[in-house]
């Protein structure tokens, strides 16, 4: 395991990333750096994130939707870091979609709840994890399943945290995929929006 305090150490002393690489970060914020803009919410995540920007703002929402392809999930630590030393920040939810992509043997538990703490302790109000998913057919299966254990454990265990269960959702309905990891146009991507912006509305308690 990295040690926790050392983590907490680069959160207090790591540099901000430079204005290219921040913006790069950024793929649906046209406000990024602004000193007046306050996103009530932001999610962070993959390429599911970055194919549902339409269906996001059709379903109602209006903060920021940063989706990268690929994304690992060891990229979450850097994205609080950047946030919480941002200006721009705080959103009162936060929306994480980690875990599907990277980290194999590396992303450790702790990660997910130091980021829940340092969100929170700059002026988060709700966390919503939401669970990656991938069936038998994908490589590390077990890994991402453990990752979304880890999620509905720290849910339970924190006030103003909650789960998407996207996992559970996804095993149920295998017609929502294409191939066991992506979701279909056409009911997928709707009800994968649909699942998260319950808990987006709706409350963590």
């Amino acid at each position: 395991m990295r040690p926790f305090i050392a983590t907490l150490l680069a959160f207090a002393v790591s540099p901000l990333l430079s204005s290219p690489a921040a913006a790069a970060l950024v793929t649906y914020n046209p406000y990024y750096g602004s000193t007046t803009y306050r996103p009530a919410a932001v999610v962070w995540g993959d390429s599911l994130t970055r194919a549902a920007y339409g269906t996001y703002r059709l379903a109602g929402f209006r903060g920021e939707i940063n989706g990268r392809s690929g994304r690992s999930v060891e990229a979450l630590l850097t994205l609080v870091r950047e946030r919480v030393r941002a200006t721009s920040f705080p959103a009162k939810t936060v929306v994480i979609a980690l875990g599907s992509n990277g980290g194999a043997g590396t992303f450790e538990r702790w990660e997910y709840i130091a980021a829940d703490r340092w969100m929170k302790a700059h002026g988060a109000t709700k966390i919503v994890f939401v669970t990656p998913y991938r069936d038998g057919t994908w490589w590390d299966t077990a890994k991402v399943a453990q990752r979304a254990g880890w999620m509905r454990q720290i849910a339970a265990a924190r006030t103003g945290t909650c789960v998407a269960d996207w996992a559970a959702e996804a095993a149920a309905h295998p017609e929502y995929l294409t191939d066991g990891l992506h979701y279909n146009a056409t009911p997928g991507k709707q009800e994968y929006v649909k699942l998260i912006m319950a808990r987006v509305n709706g409350s963590c308690d």
